[in-house]
């Protein structure tokens, strides 16, 4: 029990008694006595009060409620929304041009050089053959594509000189050999990371050289394609033959 509710209860306790002493003085009529107990009643009474009002407890303030805290909605990636814009107007006039056509892009950092302002080129497929494609930007913007013709490969070795006497006879024209270079690309992307753990897991095992069998590759007429895009890889000691696509091992795994 605390000193306050102590004393209250000793105040409480003299103004019993006192009352009890007043009652026993009135009937004995010992006034002069009467008047003091009269006189301690007030006194207990306003003391009791006084102790009463002191241990009121005094209301706890309210907790206020608390404000609602808005987040600040994240800001979108401003350079993936340019690279997707492009995407789709690309995808766009494509389409427009080849409807059946699929696109990639001839480079794997596309995005950067987007960002940059650098010329970016695609290829195509199912587009009459094999396409290469420069796209053209104006401030992120893709204004059109051009489809440059592809090269013909021309032979290096001369050409027999003909008598002067005899008359020129027209030579007929040979189709452009197909491009092979986005089948390469394709193929290459598919099998880097299986091509270079069978080349670690030769070496471990001590070998020299893999065989891409013919099973495993597509058309023999790529596979000096394939060759070519496997040197941009890192894997440049390869060899075509009538069994495949050998790969030498002297100078360590692939990267």
């Amino acid at each position: 029990m605390n000193n306050p509710d102590r004393k209250a209860n000793l105040a409480l306790d003299a103004l019993v008694f006192l009352l009890a002493l007043a009652l026993l003085t009135f009937i004995t009529r010992l006034w002069p006595i009467l008047l003091l107990v009269i006189l301690g009643i007030f006194a207990a009474a306003l003391r009791l009060l006084f102790l009463s009002a002191k241990q009121t407890p005094k209301e706890a303030p309210q907790p206020q409620p608390a404000q609602p805290v808005w987040e600040a909605e994240p800001e979108p990636d401003l350079e993936s929304m340019i690279y997707f814009q492009v995407c789709d107007r690309i995808t766009l006039l494509v389409r427009r041009r080849f409807p059946n056509a699929n696109w990639i892009w001839e480079l794997p950092d596309a995005k950067q050089r987007i960002l940059n302002g650098d010329t970016v080129g695609i290829l195509l497929n199912q587009a009459g053959g094999y396409r290469r494609g420069e796209v053209r930007l104006n401030l992120f913007r893709v204004d059109d594509i051009d489809f440059p013709e592809p090269k013909s490969v021309q032979s290096e070795e001369p050409e027999p000189e003909q008598p002067e006497s005899q008359e020129e006879q027209p030579v007929p024209e040979s189709p452009a050999p197909e491009n092979y270079e986005l089948l390469a690309f394709e193929w290459v992307e598919a099998h880097i990371l299986e091509l270079n753990t069978r080349c670690n897991e030769a070496i471990g095992n001590k070998r020299t050289t893999i065989l891409l069998t013919p099973e495993e590759l597509p058309q023999a007429e790529s596979w000096p394609a394939i060759c070519a895009e496997l040197a941009k890889q890192e894997i440049s000691n390869t060899a075509c033959t009538p069994e495949g696509i050998w790969i030498s091992l002297e100078g360590g795994a692939a990267a």
